[in-house]
């Protein structure tokens, strides 16, 4: 996801690429100056506001409006899955390794809710207040449309991007590449390389630059995997987030990689909500 991209001092926002919602704080916030939320991405009805993208439109190549159409139409409805994260710090003599497993839902591409099943900081595992800390801090970031990098294929923000066709030597037969910028500098916005299924409008991979790095780094990259979750389901499965940044004189780095896993569709929202709170997502 997911998905939650943000050196804030805390690691527990809703970030992200494909990712979800919210990673562990728990020893990160009190012992790092800075550290890597979990990432993950908003995803919505490519029909939505479609008056807003008719001239921005044109500009687009139409593989890629096609995979923006595919990217919609598998996101409809309630979606539930299960988002595991491994995060490692290092700052000159300061070392993290916080690690934890969060309930998400969503529905039309939108998050609804997170819950924070399991986490772990330096191999001790955070309690239950701590959890519910993260959870209600992902949670507000939710509400308050924060915490996630705008997908260049996510129809809400198609807007903000500019493609053109890019050369790629190790795209698979069948596979086309372009290449993305942002018309917006800021945290939520990357530029990169996309990667798209010719046959089948599937995104394969998209590969970013943030724009604007999170606070304290001097940059971060992330790569999205898409695969087959359930029949009719192609979205990100496994992002890979690398950053590096400096406190002073101490330079630093920070990885994380999230696993997007047990997938659900859900009749109506209620249902899914029940699912969340009993841990079953």
């Amino acid at each position: 996801m997911i998905y939650w991209l943000m050196f804030s001092g805390r690691l527990g926002s809703v970030r992200g690429s494909c990712a979800t919602a919210g990673s562990s704080q728990t020893g990160a916030r009190r012992s790092a100056p800075w550290v890597l939320a979990a990432g993950a991405l908003a995803l919505a009805c490519f029909a939505a506001f479609p008056w807003a993208r008719a001239t921005a439109a044109d500009d687009v190549p139409a593989l890629v409006r096609r995979a923006v159409a595919e990217y919609a139409a598998d996101h409809r409805g309630p979606l539930g899955f299960s988002r595991h994260v491994v995060f490692t710090l290092h700052a000159g003599p300061l070392s993290r390794d916080v690690r934890n497993d969060v309930g998400v839902l969503m529905r039309d591409g939108e998050y609804q809710r997170v819950r924070y099943y399991t986490g772990e900081t330096n191999g001790k595992a955070d309690d239950a207040a701590a959890l519910q800390r993260q959870e209600d801090q992902a949670n507000a970031d939710i509400a308050a449309g924060r915490g996630f990098v705008k997908r260049p294929v996510d129809p809400r923000f198609l807007d903000d991007y500019r493609f053109a066709t890019a050369a790629c030597a190790d795209c698979a037969v069948g596979r086309e590449a372009f290449a993305f910028t942002s018309t917006v500098h800021d945290r939520q916005h990357g530029h990169g390389t996309i990667v798209i299924d010719a046959a089948t409008g599937h995104v394969e991979q998209i590969s970013y630059t943030l724009e604007q790095p999170p606070e304290h780094a001097t940059s971060g990259d992330m790569t999205e995997t898409f695969g087959e979750a359930l029949p009719g389901l192609w979205t990100c499965v496994r992002v890979l987030e690398t950053y590096h940044g400096r406190v002073g004189l101490i330079g630093g780095s920070a990885s994380m990689t999230t696993t997007l896993d047990r997938f659900h569709r859900f009749p109506q929202l209620d249902t899914g909500l029940a699912a969340l709170s009993a841990g079953s997502i």
